[in-house]
């Protein structure tokens, strides 16, 4: 899915260059000489230790982002997340997503099944208050009352109701085994600042709304990321907003 949004973004990268590229604790950054910003959650792999966190540092200022996103096709996570990065630069200079939350259009029954791939606390508390049954899965060592083994996935996903996916399945590679194992959920979100927001690429998919962000001030955006803060930052600062899209 990855090599799907880089390569249907490839023209839009024609010309284009890396103004700056961050490597941060929470995100990944990358900003084109045009200004547009694209912004990816860093999975920072358990045990991951040492001086170097990622050799083509010192290198990515100046590249073309053509051959940024020409790391969809790379193993580590850093490459990929860089490459989804420059996907969602690119994206934004044409999207035409609708500011808001996703879930405004969306209808919640009590009692529905909703299932959750990488835990949005806010989200999963919402859906809890609205009478949902919840099912969380994370492979990274959180902690939410509604959090089950990752064994458990497929079986909850064949029931559910509901599925949200956060957009680092992207990034990880699960995102298109985990929609294969869908049952009739009637909604099928991708969710997340990291989420591209390119419908095309997930028609037929089964996905059904992608709810990313809109990002209004780059460089107050990248300054945030920089200096070690996150999501909640951005949004309270202005310099990001809540943005979907139906995918047709």
């Amino acid at each position: 899915m990855l090599k799907k949004c880089a390569d249907t973004l490839l023209p839009a990268a024609r010309d284009l260059k890396v103004r700056r590229a961050l490597v941060g604790p929470g995100f990944i950054a990358v900003q084109l000489d045009d200004d547009s910003l694209g912004l990816c959650v860093n999975i920072i792999p358990p045990g991951t230790t040492g001086c170097t966190v990622y050799r083509k540092g010192g290198s990515l200022v100046g590249s073309r982002a053509e051959d940024l996103l020409g790391l969809s096709i790379e193993s580590d996570f850093i490459s990929r997340a860089l490459a989804l990065a420059t996907v969602n630069a690119l994206a934004s200079r044409i999207s035409t997503a609708e500011t808001g939350d996703v879930f405004s259009h969306i209808e919640i029954r009590e009692g529905s099944h909703a299932v959750i791939v990488g835990l949005i606390e806010p989200v999963a508390d919402m859906l809890v208050r609205k009478g949902c049954k919840v099912s969380i899965f994370d492979d990274a060592p959180r902690s939410h009352p509604s959090m089950e083994p990752l064994n458990m996935l497929p079986k909850r996903l064949e029931s559910a109701d509901l599925v949200v996916l956060t957009g680092t399945t992207i990034v990880n590679g699960t995102l298109t085994d985990i929609l294969a194992r869908i049952g009739h959920a009637g909604e099928v979100i991708v969710m997340g600042t990291s989420t591209p927001m390119i419908p095309e690429v997930f028609s037929g998919t089964g996905v059904t709304y992608l709810a990313g962000a809109s990002i209004k001030d780059p460089d107050r955006a990248f300054t945030i990321v920089m200096e070690g803060n996150g999501t909640r930052e951005l949004h309270r600062s202005g310099a990001l907003m809540k943005a979907f899209m139906a995918v047709r």
